[in-house]
């Protein structure tokens, strides 16, 4: 069971002792995270702060941990003719500070008018003025969740997009948090990582 008291020996090695803090820390630490309702906002602020601060999020174990967790709470995804295609997702981290245009879902289309197929993941903005959704939806896309329990299929389309949190419920609870940060989160580099169309070849900016 997970409870704010809980997290709090997991939340003071990460603050204090980092070099001790491991990924089995860390996916303990994001399952507290991503149960609604137990841990209050000024846990959640200072947890994804030290993981900056101390470059707990950088380490490749730490990214592999975290991908774990949020591939085992997502929704499955079900890609008509996945087996028959080579898809592809085209993804930036975001946060670059620049407040460009959405770089990477311009290319995903292009890609798709040359005529691969793309099935892009992304969200609305966290860390810049513009997510690939943001973007979508200023052209009049819209998004429908899936239900949970039943089966979606992503069309065999030149291009398709999955918005996060959509699959992802818990990116959907700490988007917030994220939001009100002056910094990129690890979760800008964990998104790329967690499409639920499983693409077999990528292009990451970051």
């Amino acid at each position: 069971m997970y409870t704010s008291d809980s997290f709090k020996p997991l939340l003071s090695r990460l603050v204090q002792t980092p070099e001790y803090f491991t990924a089995d820390d860390l996916q303990a630490a994001l399952n507290h995270l991503f149960t609604p309702d137990i841990l209050q906002p000024s846990q959640i602020g200072a947890f994804l702060t030290a993981l900056h601060v101390h470059r707990v999020e950088r380490r490749p174990e730490s990214l592999a941990a975290a991908a774990q967790v949020l591939r085992e709470r997502a929704l499955k995804a079900y890609v008509k003719n996945a087996q028959d295609d080579f898809i592809v997702d085209i993804v930036g981290t975001g946060g670059d500070g620049y407040n460009l245009f959405n770089v990477s879902t311009t290319a995903a289309i292009v890609a798709a008018g040359a005529g691969a197929r793309v099935v892009k993941h992304g969200s609305r903005a966290s860390t810049s003025l513009s997510g690939s959704a943001d973007l979508l939806e200023s052209l009049g896309c819209h998004f429908k969740a899936p239900e949970p329990g039943s089966i979606t299929p992503i069309s065999r389309i030149p291009f398709s997009f999955i918005l996060a949190p959509h699959y992802h419920p818990s990116l959907a609870l700490i988007a917030p948090f994220r939001k009100a940060l002056p910094f990129r989160t690890m979760f800008n580099v964990l998104g790329p990582l967690i499409n639920p169309a499983r693409p077999r070849g990528m292009v990451l900016g970051v």
